[in-house]
């Protein structure tokens, strides 16, 4: 009778032992991101409105300064664009969708796992290696920040932030204007979320930016 008591004891202390493991194992795998969610003090702060966007598959809100105005972009993949312009100065938020093989294997985590892993090992974490990369697309371009590890209302997200000339604006007021780029990616539905938050002109900093494009960015959601 003993030993049978002793051998449940045992069954159950081996069950809670792996629980505490498996429990242990999954915050090791997320105690490297970091949760960068906009509280609604902030949104609140900045005098955000919250905008829908949506495609065929997907449904989300981001909130946004209410000064912006709803435009349409040029791009095929484009589904969400909002602008104001101001003598030689813009604001460009925009939502563009990328859907490939890769995207179709791989979930949110995975994704942002798989790029973190490039970017510190294969490019050792050097952010001109990214700017090599982006050169083709963009003009005179400078990564001040890559951030792989974020998590945004229970989402895995990367954030790029870059200053550059948009090649896209060539021939207009704006081709030689810098561009302030905050630029977040997610997976969703097995497609690609890019979110372009940008503002043209020369007399704002990042540091002066900084705040108001990371609450903007920390509140994007998807339903």
């Amino acid at each position: 009778m003993l030993y049978l008591e002793i051998n449940i004891l045992m069954k159950v202390l081996i069950k809670i032992l792996l629980l505490v493991l498996i429990f242990n194992s999954c915050n090791t795998s997320n105690e490297k991101y970091k949760d960068v969610s906009s509280s609604e003090k902030d949104i609140e702060f900045y005098d955000l409105v919250k905008v829908r966007f949506q495609d065929d598959t997907t449904k989300g809100h981001i909130s946004i300064p209410k000064f912006l105005v709803k435009g349409k972009s040029a791009k095929e993949n484009n589904i969400f664009y909002y602008y104001y312009l101001e003598n030689k100065s813009a604001y460009v938020f925009s939502i563009d969708r990328l859907k490939t093989r890769n995207t179709e294997k791989l979930t949110d985590k995975q994704y942002l796992d798989i790029t973190n892993d490039g970017f510190e090992n294969e490019m050792k974490g050097d952010l001109s290696e990214i700017e090599r990369i982006l050169s083709p697309i963009m003009k005179n371009v400078k990564v001040a920040q890559f951030d792989g590890n974020l998590i945004i209302n229970n989402k895995y997200f990367l954030k790029r932030i870059s200053y550059f000339q948009d090649k896209d604006l060539e021939e207009t007021y704006l081709q030689e204007v810098n561009c302030t780029n905050f630029h977040f990616v997610t997976l969703h539905n097995k497609t690609k979320y890019s979110f372009n938050i940008n503002y043209y002109g020369d007399d704002k900093s990042i540091a002066e930016l900084s705040a108001l494009f990371n609450t903007i960015g920390g509140s994007i959601s998807f339903n």
